[in-house]
């Protein structure tokens, strides 16, 4: 039987005394599709924020693959097989958008079409996005760089791909 991709158990997260989340458990087996609803401010992001290392827990633990994972971080949940793609795109608008790929994903993934830019070029053609690599993130429109984001969290071909709203 294979391992439980993602596991929270019993996390809460309070800022400055407002409670985000308390005691919420919520566990990913293979090959399921969650979606979580819910007003704004009721904690949606905030889960997946823990989830992928983004935010810290004040109580709770967090399992990937089975594996209690302390202080996870957005790194350490990245090499795990996590991948998110935020409601805002985690881009950065003063780089090209071959510099924001490189900023993101692991180098060992950037080589599986012999070259960083050919596996850069065909990540982007997945996903229909047809600009150059050398462009500025910051001329793409905000639907380009949601598709940027996407593409990049594919790139490191995720057990887990959470998608924090990414209309």
């Amino acid at each position: 039987m294979s391992k439980t991709p993602l596991k929270l158990t019993n996390v809460t997260k309070t800022y400055s005394g407002v409670t985000a989340l308390k005691d919420v458990s919520f566990e990913v087996r293979e090959g399921e599709v969650h979606a979580l609803l819910g007003e704004n401010g009721a904690g949606k992001s905030t889960l997946m924020n823990v989830a992928s290392g983004t935010t810290q827990p004040d109580i709770g633990t967090i399992e990937i693959e089975g594996e209690v994972v302390e202080n996870l971080n957005p790194i350490i949940a990245t090499e795990m097989g996590l991948a998110i793609v935020h409601q805002h795109p985690a881009v950065l608008p003063d780089l090209s958008i071959a510099e924001n790929i490189r900023i993101s994903v692991p180098a060992k993934f950037l080589q599986s079409e012999g070259s960083e830019a050919k596996t850069m070029r065909k990540m982007l053609d997945d996903f229909g996005f047809t600009a150059n690599l050398g462009d500025r993130v910051e001329t793409l429109s905000v639907a380009q760089r949601h598709l940027l984001d996407l593409a990049k969290a594919f790139a490191v071909k995720p057990r887990v791909l959470v998608l924090d709203e990414p209309t």
